[in-house]
């Protein structure tokens, strides 16, 4: 997702089973199951000898993310300075909240189910982390979900943004 110069993804999928990848696509929302898949391969694609892929790789065409399933993460100098930058439709509906301006830990489901911060250890490993689990939204509704953060960099060496591609089901 771009928002800006600036985007993160926060990403879930759940595994849906087809017999063939063109069905597939067809029945599975937004093509969740995929989503993680195709945020690390892109992630893994637009990097150069080892560096950090640029902050910038995320306007490229062939960039995998749409802008309503991504949460743009900008980091700080703790995790207690980690905040949302932007947050798309989908991750707000999952969310049940815009979790724009709010901190990491406030807001990622790792943070607030698990204990952990699977944002700050992207930025400290300079490595995609993937996620999934469950939480309840701010709206009560328990919500599926599958997550990968992908760390990137204005420069090439500093990690300062992240990206998350999200997908998600609400139980019923």
């Amino acid at each position: 997702m771009v928002v800006g110069k600036y985007a993160y993804f926060w990403g879930v999928a759940l595994n849906y089973q087809s017999s063939s990848s063109e069905a597939a696509d067809r029945i599975r929302p937004n093509g969740e199951s995929r989503l993680v898949g195709k945020a690390l391969k892109f992630w893994e694609s637009v990097r150069n000898d080892g560096e950090l892929p640029l902050s910038s790789v995320l306007e490229m065409e062939d960039c995998p993310f749409g802008a309503e399933d991504s949460l743009v993460i900008e980091v700080g100098v703790s995790e207690l300075d980690d905040r949302v930058v932007a947050a798309g439709a989908r991750v707000q509906a999952a969310l049940g909240r815009d979790p724009t301006g709010l901190s990491v830990l406030d807001t990622l489901p790792s943070s607030t189910e698990m204990g952990l911060s699977f944002c700050r250890a992207s930025v400290d490993l300079k490595k995609p982390m993937a996620d999934v689990g469950r939480f309840f939204n701010k709206k009560g509704q328990e919500v599926l979900y599958r997550s990968i953060l992908l760390p990137l960099s204005d420069d090439g060496l500093r990690v300062n943004r992240v990206v998350s591609a999200f997908s998600y089901k609400v139980v019923h």
